[in-house]
């Protein structure tokens, strides 16, 4: 069952066993989840005969989505002593074309913890339909901002993941130490790891969390992002000039939106520090 909610979204059956606990205490257990994908990061929706409604109260909190409707939104209450305001929403009554979501509910990713087959959700679930590739560059990468050369290096590599503009990685010899400055920013990407955050800085500029490596990255969604290990990602509209080869790279205005929201908010994935595991 696959229902098109848009010209990027639809709804589809989730055929696996998906738990939603809360300080080790189960508030729904399913066979019978859909999974929306609509943006960077899908949301799974339970039925709501299958989560325990008596620890969940309606507020007067709602917001309104013109593909969805509007949703409505309730605080979990566990023993009339642990409590998480608007923890899960719903869209009660969907605009027409999003049939699937009546009746059912979806619970935020930080805010509680998700468990997919027996194991523990990172970030967020995974979309099916995600590919990820890594491929070498085989021209020298060069980037500046504004006179220093912050970047220079044959032994770049393109990782490629849809939804998002690629990305340069770099051997960590190709940035020079001087540039590099440690940040406390840590984040999990349910495809590719944890990272952890370097801002660079030169003598008139600091830009924040705009360098980023996965020491151990994760293999099993694609084995391809083992050749990361260990390279600085890097987002290109951080650079005044990128070249390849001598030749300008032209970045464009949707490359540069999504850079900036991934600096606001790092990530869809949420940072690791918004959630103790």
């Amino acid at each position: 069952m696959t229902e098109p909610l848009g010209e990027t979204m639809r709804v589809e059956d989730y055929p696996h066993r998906v738990e939603i606990q809360f300080a080790e205490h189960v508030l729904a257990q399913s066979n019978n989840a859909l999974l929306l994908i609509e943006t960077y990061a899908p949301d799974i929706y339970l039925p709501f005969s299958d989560i325990r409604m008596d620890w969940m109260t309606a507020t007067d909190h709602s917001t309104v989505c013109p593909h969805k409707g509007q949703a409505s939104y309730w605080n979990l209450q566990v023993d009339n002593q642990m409590s998480v305001d608007n923890v899960m929403w719903a869209y009660e009554d969907p605009v027409e074309g999003c049939p699937d979501l009546k009746g059912y509910a979806a619970f935020y990713f930080d805010k509680v913890d998700t468990h997919v087959d027996g194991s523990l959700v990172r970030g967020h679930v995974r979309n099916p339909h995600k590919v990820i590739a890594v491929h070498a560059v085989k021209q020298r990468v060069c980037m500046k901002i504004k006179q220093d050369v912050i970047v220079d290096t044959r032994d770049a590599v393109v990782l490629s993941e849809t939804g998002l503009p690629d990305r340069f990685y770099v051997p960590e010899s190709a940035i020079p130490s001087r540039f590099l400055e440690e940040s406390d920013r840590e984040t999990v990407c349910t495809y590719k790891g944890e990272a952890r955050y370097f801002h660079l800085r030169t003598e008139e500029r600091l830009v924040e969390n705009v360098v980023w490596v996965y020491s151990e990255p994760w293999t099993d969604f694609t084995p391809d992002v083992a050749r990361i290990k260990n390279y600085l990602g890097l987002y290109t509209t951080t650079f005044d000039t990128v070249l390849l080869n001598g030749v300008p790279v032209q970045t464009d205005s949707t490359e540069a939106a999504t850079d900036r929201a991934m600096l606001t908010s790092p990530t869809v994935d949420r940072t690791l520090s918004e959630k103790t595991r």
